[in-house]
């Protein structure tokens, strides 16, 4: 991981130290987060529905394997979703012009 500065470097590694420790904790999404998630995963595959109804056949062929292989636990986002710095998971995608992230809910805009 890139850091721009010998203070980012040593501050990301007292960080990483602390949260091995117990001393601080990953926050949880709310419920909230998670259904405002929930609903902007449906709106992009009704989307990506209407916009390819024909699939190319090299995007049918991704099985189970490759999404578990992708994201871990076997749900799928859509093929044209990029890498999340975030969460490191495949489920970054553009929605009404803005990076969002399906997984954890990052978005480049606020």
């Amino acid at each position: 991981v890139y850091m721009p500065s010998l203070v980012a470097e040593i501050g990301a590694v007292v960080e990483e130290h602390m949260k091995s420790i117990g001393l601080i904790h990953d926050p949880e999404m709310s419920a909230h987060q998670k259904a405002l998630i929930a609903e902007k995963r449906k709106q992009f595959e009704e989307r990506a529905k209407k916009k390819n109804e024909v699939t190319p056949a090299a995007v049918a062929v991704t099985g189970t394997q490759e999404d578990i292989a992708v994201t871990g636990d076997g749900t799928s986002f859509p093929p044209s979703a990029t890498m999340c710095h975030k969460c490191s998971t495949k489920a970054l995608v553009i929605m009404d012009g803005c990076a969002t992230c399906l997984n954890c809910g990052y978005s480049k805009c606020g």
